[in-house]
């Protein structure tokens, strides 16, 4: 029996050396077929991985945007006519939370734009983009940090001039991860590093492509304020978007002024939802857009599978002549293109973290 089960194991492993022989034969002289199977498989596992990452980041399951879905961020506005009237004024802000008491979990505010600076760090200057926030702002946004902590209200209270940097930027300029105590000069102040956040998606980002954090007081410029609330889980986000819309309305009919803001706050509430429903509630947006990156490369290489067998007919003629079978036949084709596929999945599984990341990178 062990002899038996030796030559049943011989003559299998010879049946898989010759299938991979005749496989890499085939593939050698049918480079153009097999290099477009291959970079298709590749090309297909990339923007699966891709999709797959994007629908977490605009979902609001992804670091550092999680509590997407509670939050409700208040901007720019304008009137009944469209014309702009701007934004809250602190003393405002101040009022609308007040007025809220116990109803919200937390707050933060911060710039509204993105404060393109010259900076000056370890002897090099360069231009970033800088953002003031309130200490607020890190508790509504997940970020990792490794090394380091968010400056606190005592922090922002006593006008410490501190700052939280990226990994990257502190790699980059200091040569290592962990730069805390070091020292940032902008605008003719120095800062202290004290704390370093790790690489996060672009694509949730709540302040896009910022390296820089900074105490909303130090905030010099003229930028509009954006005011964010966060309510607890329990919260019922369509009754709390209709009620800070009410009391936005009224803060600004105190100026004369009537606002069609509708868009602004309850729209975002719906998009979150939408958004939310769609892409994490039943994975509906990924699994079909999965599924068109999938039967599509797999219709072109069917197609073009069907042309390569058919030129081969005389190849598989020859073979059935010699004795060969129809399931040997088809276990050859079917064992080559195994390996093809094989190949370009490796090849994309390589390169699906390099594309995602530079895909961040240039947004």
């Amino acid at each position: 029996m062990v002899y038996l089960r030796h030559i049943l194991m011989y003559k299998s492993m010879r049946k898989f050396v010759n299938h991979l022989q005749s496989a890499l034969y085939n593939i050698l002289q049918n480079k153009s077929y097999s290099l477009f199977c291959i970079l298709g498989t590749a090309f297909t596992f990339i923007f699966i991985t891709f999709l797959v990452h994007f629908g977490a980041a605009v979902s609001g399951n992804y670091p550092p945007s999680v509590n997407d879905g509670r939050i409700i961020s208040l901007g720019m506005f304008t009137d009944i006519d469209g014309n702009m009237v701007g934004a809250l004024s602190p003393e405002e802000q101040k009022l609308l939370l007040e007025q809220q008491t116990g109803e919200y979990e937390n707050y933060s505010i911060r710039s509204g734009n993105d404060n393109i600076t010259n900076v000056a760090m370890n002897e090099s200057y360069f231009t970033t983009y800088v953002i003031f926030v309130s200490s607020g702002f890190w508790q509504l946004y997940d970020f990792d940090f490794v090394a380091g902590r968010p400056f606190t209200e005592e922090d922002v209270g006593g006008k410490k001039r501190c700052a939280v940097i990226t990994k990257n930027l502190s790699k980059a300029k200091f040569h290592t991860v962990n730069s805390v105590g070091k020292k940032l000069e902008m605008d003719r102040n120095e800062y202290e590093i004290i704390g370093v956040v790790d690489n996060f998606s672009l694509m949730s980002s709540p302040t896009g492509a910022a390296e820089i954090w900074l105490p909303y007081v130090f905030n010099n410029s003229r930028s509009t304020s954006i005011l964010s609330i966060m309510f607890p889980d329990y919260t019922n986000m369509q009754q709390a978007g209709m009620k800070t819309a009410e009391l936005v309305r009224k803060i600004f009919e105190t100026k004369g002024k009537q606002l069609r803001i509708d868009n602004y706050i309850t729209a975002d509430k719906e998009k979150n939802a939408k958004t939310h429903n769609l892409l994490a509630g039943n994975g509906l947006g990924i699994g079909l857009g999965i599924f068109l990156f999938l039967l599509i490369p797999s219709l072109n290489i069917i197609c073009l599978n069907m042309a390569n067998t058919r030129n081969r007919a005389e190849e598989i003629a020859v073979r059935r002549t010699f004795g060969a079978s129809r399931a040997s036949s088809f276990v050859m084709i079917l064992f080559e293109n195994l390996l093809i596929t094989l190949t370009g999945a490796i090849i994309g599984l390589i390169f699906a973290k390099p594309f995602v990341i530079f895909i961040q990178n240039l947004f």
